[in-house]
Protein backbone atom coordinates (compact mmCIF):
# COMPACT_ATOMS: atom_id res chain seq x y z
CA UNK A 1 0.00 0.00 0.00
CA UNK A 2 1.02 3.75 -0.83
CA UNK A 3 1.85 5.68 2.34
CA UNK A 4 0.78 9.25 0.64
CA UNK A 5 1.20 12.00 3.28
CA UNK A 6 2.74 9.40 6.14
CA UNK A 7 4.90 10.86 8.90
CA UNK A 8 8.88 9.96 8.85
CA UNK A 9 8.35 8.02 12.23
CA UNK A 10 5.87 5.84 10.50
CA UNK A 11 7.36 5.19 7.09
CA UNK A 12 11.56 5.05 7.11
CA UNK A 13 11.85 5.38 3.58
CA UNK A 14 10.60 9.35 4.47
CA UNK A 15 13.45 11.91 5.46
CA UNK A 16 13.29 14.37 8.11
CA UNK A 17 14.08 17.52 6.93
CA UNK A 18 13.63 21.18 5.81
CA UNK A 19 11.18 22.18 3.07
CA UNK A 20 13.21 23.46 0.75
CA UNK A 21 12.58 25.12 -3.23
CA UNK A 22 14.92 22.64 -4.96
CA UNK A 23 16.64 19.35 -3.27
CA UNK A 24 19.38 17.38 -5.27
CA UNK A 25 21.60 14.64 -3.70
CA UNK A 26 23.92 12.53 -5.18
CA UNK A 27 24.04 13.37 -9.31
CA UNK A 28 25.78 14.85 -11.48
CA UNK A 29 25.72 17.34 -14.41
CA UNK A 30 22.51 18.92 -13.30
CA UNK A 31 21.34 22.22 -14.76
CA UNK A 32 18.59 24.44 -13.54
CA UNK A 33 17.01 27.28 -15.87
CA UNK A 34 15.05 29.89 -15.76
CA UNK A 35 14.33 29.02 -12.46
CA UNK A 36 12.94 31.70 -9.65
CA UNK A 37 11.89 30.12 -5.83
CA UNK A 38 9.30 32.33 -4.37
CA UNK A 39 7.77 31.86 -1.08
CA UNK A 40 4.22 33.13 0.39
CA UNK A 41 4.00 35.76 3.47
CA UNK A 42 5.26 34.44 6.72
CA UNK A 43 6.39 31.17 5.46
CA UNK A 44 6.33 28.62 8.52
CA UNK A 45 9.87 28.14 10.72
CA UNK A 46 10.57 24.88 8.77
CA UNK A 47 10.58 26.61 5.68
CA UNK A 48 14.83 26.55 4.31
CA UNK A 49 16.66 27.54 1.72
CA UNK A 50 15.50 28.00 -1.83
CA UNK A 51 18.17 25.21 -3.07
CA UNK A 52 19.88 22.36 -1.07
CA UNK A 53 22.25 20.40 -2.80
CA UNK A 54 24.45 17.69 -1.46
CA UNK A 55 27.05 15.78 -3.47
CA UNK A 56 26.47 16.92 -6.47
CA UNK A 57 28.75 17.71 -9.31
CA UNK A 58 29.04 20.11 -12.26
CA UNK A 59 25.73 21.86 -11.22
CA UNK A 60 25.14 24.69 -13.86
CA UNK A 61 22.75 27.41 -12.73
CA UNK A 62 21.31 29.10 -15.49
CA UNK A 63 19.06 32.06 -14.34
CA UNK A 64 18.22 30.64 -11.26
CA UNK A 65 16.74 33.46 -8.70
CA UNK A 66 15.58 32.95 -5.21
CA UNK A 67 15.87 34.09 -1.75
CA UNK A 68 15.47 31.32 1.36
CA UNK A 69 12.21 31.58 3.02
CA UNK A 70 14.25 33.01 6.34
CA UNK A 71 17.20 35.28 4.70
CA UNK A 72 18.01 36.40 7.61
CA UNK A 73 18.94 33.46 9.31
CA UNK A 74 19.62 31.11 6.14
CA UNK A 75 21.04 31.41 3.24
CA UNK A 76 19.81 31.16 -0.28
CA UNK A 77 21.83 28.10 -1.71
CA UNK A 78 23.14 25.37 0.90
CA UNK A 79 25.96 23.08 -1.37
CA UNK A 80 28.02 20.47 0.53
Amino acid sequence: DPCFGCAPEVDPGLVSHPTVGIYCENAHDVVIRNTKVVWGENPPEYYSAALECHNVTALQLDNFTGDSAHPATIPAQINT
